[in-house]
């Protein structure tokens, strides 16, 4: 997933494991994303990757870097 991410151009600010039960983790990605229509478009193409679910996607105002 995190290839699909680059090669969109989407920098990924941070990474949280948020659950893992061995078959199944649960991920949460803090990512900038380039353009509107790669925004609206990107949980389509991240389901597209077999076993990848987003289920939710929202935006922030701003991410400040530390």
């Amino acid at each position: 997933m995190t290839t699909l991410l680059g090669r969109l151009g989407v920098d990924i600010h941070q990474l949280r494991v948020l659950s893992r039960d061995g078959a199944v983790a649960t991920d949460e990605f803090t990512v900038s994303v380039p353009g509107p229509v790669i925004g609206r478009s990107l949980p389509t193409l991240l389901e597209e990757i077999p076993g990848v679910r987003v289920t939710n996607m929202s935006m922030a105002a701003a991410i400040v870097e530390a």
